[in-house]
C-alpha cells in the first residue's frame, strides 16, 4: 500500500489520501472498489470542446459511473381544448379588481407524466396544482390562449392586458416564477391572442407545489375585461392551454 500525502500539480498543493491497492487507486479512502474511487467531492474546470460525438454518463445508488445507453426522459406534459371562460357577473368583478385566475385542468388531459403528481380538485380548480415527487432541477414553460372579449369599439382607452404566470408554493406564498404580459388593442380585444411564457429554470425540492394563472396586470390596467373573457379556442386550432415541465 501507498500513501501519497502531497502531489505538485501546475504550482498548486493539494492535500490527499491516495491509496493503491493492486491496480484499484482510492482517493479519501483506504479500502477502493474500482480502478478509481473518489470519495469526496470532485471539480473539473477549463475542460476542452469535444470534436466527436458526446455520451452521457450517468451515476447509480452505489456511485459507479458509466456511460448510459438511453436517456430515460422525465417530464410531464399537458394540454387541453377545453375553454375557460366566465361569464358571471362575481367572476368578471374580481377579474378587473385584479384576482388571480388558476389555469385550470383535467387529469384526462395529461399526455406524459413520470415526475409530478397532480392535485385536481374537482369541486374547487382554486386548490389545482402540480407537486414534484423528487429532488431536481426543472424546467417549465407554458401557453394560453385569452381574450378579454371586448365588444365595446368606442371606449377612450384604447388596450386591454392580461399577465400569464407560472408560480411555486414557498413559505406560504405563491411566487411567480416565469410570466408574460400581453397588450390587446381595442380594435381586435375581442378575439384571441396565444400567449407564451418562457422556459424556465429552477431547482425544486420533493413536495414543491406547481400552477399557472393569468390575471388582469392591475385594477387600472386599460380597459375593462367584459362578460366570456377567458382561455378560448381560437377558429383552425385544437388546443386552449398547455404546460410542460421537463427533468434535468
Amino acid at each position: 500500500m501507498v500513501f501519497i500525502k502531497k502531489i505538485k500539480v501546475a504550482s498548486f498543493l493539494f492535500l490527499i489520501t491516495n491509496c493503491v491497492f493492486g491496480q484499484m487507486t482510492g482517493i479519501n479512502t483506504q479500502k477502493p472498489e474500482a480502478d478509481l474511487h473518489v470519495k469526496g467531492d470532485m471539480i473539473l474546470t477549463e475542460t476542452p470542446v469535444l470534436s466527436t460525438q458526446a455520451h452521457v454518463l450517468g451515476v447509480n445508488d452505489k456511485g459507479n459511473i458509466g456511460i448510459l445507453p438511453v436517456v430515460p426522459a422525465k417530464l410531464m406534459f399537458i394540454q387541453s381544448s377545453k375553454p375557460q371562460t366566465y361569464t358571471d357577473i362575481g367572476s368578471i368583478n374580481k377579474f378587473n379588481a385584479g384576482d388571480e385566475f388558476i389555469v385550470a385542468w383535467d387529469l384526462s388531459e395529461i399526455v406524459t407524466n413520470n415526475i409530478v403528481a397532480f392535485n385536481g380538485n374537482p369541486s374547487n380548480s382554486d386548490m389545482q396544482y402540480f407537486e414534484f415527487k423528487e429532488d431536481g432541477m426543472y424546467e417549465i414553460s407554458g401557453f394560453i390562449n385569452y381574450s378579454p372579449n371586448i365588444t365595446n369599439k368606442y371606449a377612450t382607452i384604447r388596450h386591454a392586458g392580461v399577465n400569464v404566470a407560472i408560480q411555486y408554493y414557498e413559505n406560504g406564498k405563491w411566487k411567480n416564477l416565469a410570466g408574460a404580459r400581453s397588450l390587446f388593442s381595442i380594435d381586435y380585444a375581442d378575439l384571441s391572442q396565444t400567449i407564451n411564457v418562457a422556459p424556465a429554470i429552477k431547482q425544486f425540492a420533493k413536495g414543491d407545489r406547481l400552477r399557472m394563472i393569468f390575471k388582469r396586470p392591475t385594477s387600472e390596467f386599460g380597459i375593462p375585461h367584459e362578460k366570456s373573457f377567458g382561455i378560448h379556442r381560437p377558429t383552425g386550432t385544437t388546443f386552449t392551454k398547455g404546460l410542460k415541465i421537463i427533468a434535468y
